[in-house]
């Protein structure tokens, strides 16, 4: 993905980041390009025009490590060419994976997990002028951002977060080590992103994460997904709300009966997805 933002210094670092993989990390990229346009950085529409370049990775499969393996090395020229060059890799990868990306493509200065990518600021800053490397790979943070809603592919269309992580440890999947544990948002901070995209033109939201059907673990009081849905219908200008990945072990009548029964959703359209390798 490259950002076309724009901010006020013309002269400013400029950052490129290729996104590889799912919604999430989709999503992941729009919120640190946000993070980055408010520190004053611009965004190059080539990464061969970039100060710094960042991959934000995927695991989920051996094919998705090769091609950003692969792609780094096809960076170490430019890196030669300009020793200034920062190089990270953010994500899945860079979780799974940690300072083994160096050990492979010591041109690398950045390695950056999925729960530190909203510290992704200090640790450029970190490197700014060192050409060190930087690993940050903390398995318990939360991810935790002010969103720029402006900065979206799509003027009608945005992803939200509502949980990340998963519990669930199924025997042929690495979500779980390398998104960490599951931990919820507020319904509040939801509505209140909710309710600025809106006021931004957007029409149609999807609510991610690893398994939204667990909505609202750890959180006070009876919060679920379909009591985020209910909080969530009622907000002008939302026509739709699609919600994914649904685990079959979690879904709940709650949910299934609140979707298909109740007219007062039926602005809501549900996009189920559940993954054929539970078996259900």
């Amino acid at each position: 993905m490259i950002s076309k933002s724009k901010t006020s210094k013309d002269n400013s670092t400029k950052v490129y980041i290729k996104t590889f993989g799912c919604q999430m990390n989709k999503l992941d990229t729009e919120l640190s390009i946000g993070s980055l346009a408010k520190k004053g950085y611009s965004f190059a529409e080539d990464e061969k025009d970039a100060d710094i370049i960042l991959l934000n990775t995927c695991s989920v499969r051996d094919k998705a490590e090769h091609k950003v393996y692969s792609h780094l090395g096809s960076l170490r020229d430019q890196k030669d060419r300009n020793p200034q060059l920062i190089l990270g890799v953010l994500g899945c990868m860079a979780q799974n994976e940690g300072g083994k990306i160096f050990k492979r493509m010591p041109h690398v200065n950045l390695v950056c997990g999925t729960r530190m990518f909203s510290r992704l600021p200090e640790l450029l800053e970190e490197i700014s002028g060192s050409n060190k490397h930087v690993l940050a790979i903390d398995e318990d943070g939360e991810v935790d951002f002010d969103r720029m809603v402006t900065q979206r592919q799509n003027r009608y269309n945005a992803f939200v977060s509502i949980m990340r992580g998963c519990d669930n440890y199924c025997s042929y999947c690495i979500v779980p080590f390398v998104r960490g544990r599951e931990f919820s948002r507020t319904s509040a901070d939801i509505v209140d992103e909710v309710k600025k995209l809106a006021d931004d033109g957007c029409k149609e939201i999807t609510l991610l994460g690893q398994n939204v059907n667990s909505y609202g673990k750890g959180l006070n009081g009876k919060v679920t997904l379909a009591t985020l849905l209910r909080e969530l219908d009622p907000i002008d200008g939302i026509e739709r709300i699609h919600f994914l990945t649904s685990h079959p072990k979690d879904m709940t009548k709650e949910i299934i009966e609140l979707l298909e029964n109740c007219p007062v959703f039926v602005n809501i359209y549900t996009c189920r997805h559940s993954q054929v390798q539970t078996g259900y």
